[in-house]
């Protein structure tokens, strides 16, 4: 800043004292008279922001604003093929078909997706290889089983009774095995499906064969899937309803593009803390190992397996404000 208190050669004018910059602080005013004249002095007020400072940050924010939009692109280029391989990562599973996975130019993606491939192959050639280690421990049991028949026949018609029904016992267990390996590993055939016809059809042909069960029409719902296992998702839902609260009803509901079908019963209702274990395969609902009561321990495993398969979901909860169970599967509309 020019120094109004010295002349241009640096010395002060006479009788003028010189002023300490040092000294002043703060807003001040100086005021000089001379030759007639006024000679006022202010400093000029302090601004938190320049007009500097406002340009800089002007700057920076329109930098900021122009390199947002490529690295918003650049952001969605690196985090699209990551969310398609969590997305098939997700689906891989026996008896599933893997999604595509993305072809990137990307050394790391290629071998994340590689990696993806090889565990779903993993995974696909591990359930093979237990569906046919159980076809052939089935078919190795199944000449003793005769053999067993054979000698059951000669027994006493008390003992001849309980060994048959033991025998028939062993081979639905068996039977439920083999099922249910091959429910895990083979793909669904995806046809468009009237859910409510294929309930209607089941709960009528239950109701004509005795058994205590009603259903609740709902409106219509298109589901893609397998029929065959779908009936058999059901069926295993009813007649569990049916062996623990003595009857059943089927019902179902549609929110955006989900449809859930809820079977209720009329018993004593699920603990909470078994409910994760139900679903486990060979875990019955029965303690008591009762074959009368307690079936093979596969029927919600089943339920899971087929259901998962599907897109959907498989729950089982007690009924809100009743007694009684709540089983509800959740698959996805077909549009």
């Amino acid at each position: 800043p020019f120094d109004h208190s010295r002349d241009f050669a640096g010395r002060p004018p006479p009788g003028i004292t010189p002023i300490r910059p040092d000294w002043l602080g703060g807003r001040f005013t100086v005021a000089l008279r001379r030759d007639g004249r006024w000679h006022v002095l202010r400093n000029a007020p302090y601004s938190v922001f320049t007009p500097w400072h406002v340009a800089v940050l002007l700057g920076m924010l329109a930098a900021i604003l122009l390199l947002s939009i490529p690295a918003w692109m650049l952001a969605r280029a690196i985090s699209r093929p990551l969310g398609q391989l969590a997305a098939a990562a997700d689906h891989a599973r026996a008896g599933a078909d893997l999604p595509p996975l993305p072809d990137s130019r990307s050394r790391e993606v290629r071998r994340l997706s590689a990696a993806v491939r090889a565990m779903h192959a993993r995974l696909a050639g591990h359930a093979e290889q237990r569906t046919v280690m159980l076809a052939a421990i089935a078919h190795d049991l199944g000449t003793p089983l005769s053999r067993l028949a054979f000698w059951i026949e000669q027994l006493p018609e008390a003992a001849h009774a309980r060994a048959s029904a033991d025998l028939d016992e062993m081979r639905a267990m068996i039977g439920a095995a083999l099922r249910f390996a091959r429910d895990e590993t083979v793909a669904p055939v995806r046809t468009r499906i009237d859910l409510g016809a294929l309930l209607d059809s089941l709960v009528e042909d239950m109701a004509e064969a005795g058994e205590p069960v009603t259903l609740v029409a709902s409106p219509r719902a298109i589901v893609r899937g397998d029929s065959i296992a779908l009936r058999r998702v059901f069926t295993n839902l009813v007649a569990n309803a049916i062996r623990y609260g003595e009857h059943a009803t089927v019902g179902w509901t549609i929110d955006d593009d989900m449809v859930t079908v809820t079977v209720d019963d009329a018993g004593p209702g699920v603990d909470p803390a078994q409910v994760a274990r139900l679903f486990d395969p060979f875990v019955r609902g029965d303690p008591s190992r009762n074959r009368a009561t307690g079936g093979t321990g596969l029927g919600l495993a089943i339920v899971r397996a087929i259901t998962e398969h599907h897109g959907g979901e498989a729950t089982l909860t007690n009924r809100p404000g009743g007694t009684g169970a709540r089983a509800s599967v959740t698959l996805p509309l077909s549009r």
